[in-house]
């Protein structure tokens, strides 16, 4: 934290040099204007997204984005007052400043704005940020093949979707949970927080997964376990696959489909983040709020996560009821930070936490326990595949578990199958872009399609290797996505 605080230090003295050396007041107040808006812009990025301006805080920067306000009234008071003062400190301390002469003060002052600059450049600075989204936006619109030829894939040798040679292996269950990162399980002060997902991860198989850029953020998470691609589209928000309808990148359910698997995806609202348009692109059929008879309570982000598990657990019985092989996705949102999302109707049935959040997090603990102990009541553990991992690291850095948390804080992959069932070694780190692979492995599908992960023999540097290929990324995505207008001029 103390190289993010530096860095807006920076910010802060580049605007108070340049302010120095301007004598015309209006012109003063509106670079005072500029470069308040952009202090505050990168702390309201710090504190709900967990890092400065980057690719994730360009995706949610949108006009629709704004309705969430209402859900963070004291962030957005805090926000405004912190303008005011950024502003009236960086105008009167220049105003100060302006009125000292003293010899060379013109040299003096653009020497520190371009030292500031320079320093902004390190690894994981602002600069660095702003290259990264640079990197995405100058992709270009490519054809698919050449797309593939970009990462020395043979397009005639690609296995597309519709292609795709599948047998059944076991059944699947995959549970996504928002923000559980792997702190609540390693760390000493969740014990009485997640004891279940503790237990689980002593006596399963338990993999350390960092998490990579693109695929930190809902969306992204669920583009990168469905296709095995970080998740980089040079459009707007989550506008890039609002209007997917088709693809050519061949993903997990293109597999599960030609196995003949019957998929169901359930989860509170489809509209959070996107989600319900990508299960759509890659032909998940999913449920949510407006799809149970039950009347339940419901919040900005659709059900609560008791009610979502009941209804799974509902579900898990229709599937097992039509005798064919079945992949069961959840996605939960109470412990969406920075507090969670509070349902009442917990405290009285679960032990007292030091925080709404660690609450929510001993809800899902329990929810995921009871899912587990109806799969055993089914007689079907021995032929299902869990999986369970989180979507991605808690964002922000207002939640009050944060400072719980060792370092380095990662995700992990938790499930009932062997690692000697798999590629994959229990101490390697493992990747999201693995998840597809790992998935199909361990729940034993043979398949003849291949993922990213297969083309890429060195993994050591797997983190630095999508850092560098952002734009390639990009293009590859946006060529395999085919949209509603293209699929009508094909028409």
């Amino acid at each position: 934290m103390a190289f993010i605080y530096f860095q807006l230090f920076l910010i802060f003295i580049v605007g108070l040099s340049l302010l120095t050396l301007i004598k015309n007041k209006g012109i003063s107040v509106l670079i005072a204007i500029v470069f308040a808006v952009i202090l505050m812009a990168q702390i309201t990025s710090l504190s709900l997204g967990g890092s400065l301006i980057d690719y994730k805080y360009y995706l949610h920067l949108r006009v629709v984005d704004l309705q969430l306000i209402k859900y963070y009234p004291v962030h957005t008071q805090n926000t405004i007052i912190g303008f005011i003062i950024s502003f009236l400190v960086l105008y009167f301390v220049s105003r100060k400043l302006n009125k000292i002469n003293f010899k060379n003060r013109t040299i003096y002052f653009s020497v520190i704005s371009v030292i500031s600059i320079s320093l902004m450049f390190l690894p994981n600075g602002i600069a660095q940020n702003i290259m990264e989204i640079t990197s995405v936006l100058k992709a270009k619109e490519i054809e698919f093949d050449e797309a593939l030829k970009n990462f020395k894939i043979n397009p005639q040798e690609y296995i597309k979707p519709n292609e795709v040679i599948a047998q059944k292996g076991k059944n699947i269950i995959i549970i996504s949970i928002e923000s559980l990162e792997k702190g609540y399980l390693i760390d000493s002060s969740f014990k009485n927080v997640t004891p279940y997902l503790r237990s689980l991860s002593t006596k399963w198989s338990f993999y350390d997964m960092p998490m990579l850029s693109g695929s930190n953020w809902t969306a992204g998470s669920l583009y990168t376990l469905l296709t095995g691609f970080p998740c980089f589209f040079n459009n707007d928000g989550n506008e890039m696959l609002k209007s997917a309808r088709q693809t050519h990148l061949t993903g997990l359910s293109h597999v599960l489909k030609s196995a003949g698997y019957n998929m169901s995806y359930i989860l509170g609202n489809p509209n959070f983040a996107g989600m319900g348009d990508i299960l759509r692109t890659y032909e998940i059929g999913f449920k949510a709020e407006k799809d149970f008879d039950s009347d339940y309570p419901q919040h900005a982000w659709g059900l609560y996560d008791q009610d979502l598990f009941k209804e799974a657990k509902k579900e898990l019985d229709i599937l097992n009821s039509e005798q064919k092989p079945f992949a069961l996705f959840l996605s939960t949102i109470n412990t969406h930070g920075p507090e969670g999302i509070p349902d009442n109707r917990l405290t009285t049935k679960l032990p007292k936490q030091r925080n709404n959040l660690e609450l929510m997090a001993c809800g899902v603990d329990v929810e995921i326990k009871n899912l587990i102990k109806k799969v055993e009541e089914l007689n079907l553990i021995e032929n299902t595949a869990i999986y369970i991992f989180p979507d991605h690291l808690l964002m922000g850095t207002e939640a009050p578990v944060l400072k719980y948390f060792s370092d380095p804080r990662s995700l992990y992959l938790l499930t009932n199958v062997e690692s000697s069932n798999t590629s994959y070694n229990i101490n390697d780190k493992l990747y999201q872009i693995d998840l597809p692979k790992i998935i199909l492995e361990g729940a034993q599908v043979k398949h003849n399609a291949k993922f990213l992960t297969d083309y890429l023999p060195e993994r050591e540097h797997l983190p630095d290797f999508i850092l560098n290929n952002r734009t390639q990324l990009t293009e590859f995505n946006n060529a395999a996505i085919k949209r509603i207008k293209e699929l009508a001029k094909e028409k």
